[in-house]
């Protein structure tokens, strides 16, 4: 006995889903995060009603809810999408625009990638001027001169695109071109520092111990007894000069 069988064809009606959130995925996941496009796709399919604003007291009960999320970070969330111009305020209202492909070049795929990479080491989303930053630096230095500064801006605890930007700056002061050049800089920054640092520890082992009588003590008089003798000068000379 033969097998039933239907034919399956595939349609992009569904237009505004299958290809306008495909930048959401692409391009603005990567700075939005997943409470980003949550929210957003939930506005989406909310655009044709009315919302209540972000900080109303109806907006935990008609979108957080629904969504699983905490006001906080559902807050989070919104301004998240504002910063990437995915929502704008026009007019004293709300307009929630589409996702659009900036990344379209191969070099820009890359900076996209770079962007993420960035945000995971610093363990946090980079603001729309810091995402302008780092474009500007890919396409001034080769990209793993930008990594390495990256590098070098964690392990100092400078979280920040001004200070990747002053590596960058140094290096370029000093001729460096190439990640190989930065690196060998970079071991021989370290190593100079760490015999710094031992040469410091050394010093501070070989002094002896200062004795009581040498060792460095407060002033004769403690803060509040001039404060006292200030007072009682600033006295005697009014009486000096009431006389």
């Amino acid at each position: 006995m033969a097998k039933k069988r239907i034919k399956l064809e595939k349609r992009d009606e569904r237009r505004e889903f299958s290809i306008i959130f495909h930048e959401l995925w692409t391009e603005s996941l990567g700075h939005i995060g997943g409470s980003g496009a949550l929210l957003y796709c939930y506005l989406k399919y909310l655009a044709d009603y009315e919302v209540p604003e972000p900080y109303s007291a109806e907006w935990e009960q008609a979108v957080c809810l629904p969504l699983g999320l905490s006001i906080n970070e559902s807050h989070a969330a919104w301004a998240k999408l504002q910063e990437s111009g995915l929502i704008l305020l026009e007019k004293n209202s709300y307009v929630l625009c589409e996702p659009r492909r900036t990344m379209g070049t191969p070099q820009a795929n890359e900076n996209n990638v770079l962007m993420v990479e960035v945000e995971a080491r610093f363990g946090r989303p980079l603001s729309m001027t810091e995402v302008g930053l780092l474009g500007d630096f890919c396409r001034l230095y080769d990209e793993s001169l930008v990594r390495l500064a990256t590098d070098v801006a964690v392990e100092a605890g400078a979280l920040s695109l001004p200070y990747i930007r002053q590596v960058l700056l140094n290096w370029k002061a000093k001729g460096i071109v190439s990640a190989a050049q930065a690196e060998s800089d970079r071991v021989g920054f370290q190593e100079k520092k760490a015999k710094r640092n031992a040469r410091t520890t050394r010093r501070g082992a070989e002094l002896p111990p200062l004795s009581p009588a040498l060792s460095p003590s407060k002033s004769k008089y403690d803060e509040t007894e001039i404060i006292l003798r200030r007072i009682k000068k600033s006295a005697g000379d009014e009486v000096r000069h009431g006389n």
